[in-house]
């Protein structure tokens, strides 16, 4: 005989099933019309933005669950490094420092009726386990290019969202371009524990201010080529929440009863 538990989840696992059956089949199903999305025009980017990404990779912003155990000089010598890299911006963009290491870029817009638009990217990357450097195809920290790629720690989370924003805002100065509505660029410090002390801190700064957003546009995915078994065309992950945890604590009450329960069965019942 099936225990009480077990009298009760089954129908729980029959709604999951044709849940998710449900999915797939919505899934399966769902067309687009590529034909309804225009191309973008092609940007010439130059040869030197590669090599400005990879200069970023080679500054070691790691963080740490300790925030003791960060290296502040790290992080300064990243915003001095971006100072450098991009003087245009540095030169015509307002840009402020949040909690010391993370930075809040102001694109003020010609409108200011318009709500303003948000671009985040987190300047802080994950340690190397120690012991692995030798695995390694090419550094951690090298920011090497070679074979066609821009190898380090941070090129794809997140430094190249960093860079690449900041590339695009100072091709725009360049160019005479002033945006109609006001564009914040934030950057976190410490986006892999947690974010409290950046990303944080910065929302709290301009819920202060009174800001309110007319979009937010995270760090996102990458467009990749061969990440998924039998795709040969380029992938993208569509990212429209965060990720996060969660903690359960479950317990389950039934009456007791005088008949033995054997273990095996205990366990598959459970």
């Amino acid at each position: 005989m099936l225990g009480p538990m077990r009298k009760r989840l089954l129908p729980l696992g029959a709604v999951v099933v044709l849940l998710a059956g449900f999915i797939l089949a919505r899934t399966v199903r769902y067309g687009s019309d590529p034909s309804a999305v225009e191309r973008a025009p092609d940007i010439a980017i130059p040869e030197s933005a590669a090599e400005r990404l990879a200069g970023s990779l080679r500054i070691p912003t790691i963080s740490h669950e300790d925030p003791a155990a960060s290296d502040a000089d790290a992080f300064r010598a990243l915003h001095a490094y971006l100072q450098t890299a991009f003087p245009r911006v540095h030169a015509q963009i307002e840009r402020e420092t949040v909690r010391t290491h993370s930075l809040l870029y102001t694109w003020r817009g010609s409108d200011p009726s318009l709500n303003p638009i948000l671009l985040t990217g987190h300047l802080d990357v994950v340690p190397v386990e120690p012991g692995t450097e030798a695995t390694w195809q090419e550094a951690p920290f090298g920011g090497r290019i070679a074979d066609g790629f821009i190898w380090g720690r941070g090129a794809i989370d997140n430094k190249s969202a960093i860079v690449g924003t900041l590339e695009a805002v100072e091709m725009l100065l360049g160019e005479g371009f002033h945006p109609a509505r006001t564009v914040y660029l934030a950057y976190g410090h410490d986006e892999e524990v947690g974010g409290t002390g950046g990303a944080r801190e910065i929302a709290a700064l301009l819920k202060s201010r009174g800001v309110g957003l007319e979009m937010v546009l995270d760090e996102g995915g990458v467009i990749g080529e061969g990440i998924l078994p039998g795709i040969p065309a380029p992938v993208a992950l569509v990212g429209i929440a965060e990720k996060g945890f969660v903690s359960l604590e479950l317990s389950a009450r039934t009456a007791g009863g005088t008949r033995p329960c054997h273990p095996r069965r205990a366990r598959s019942g459970f």
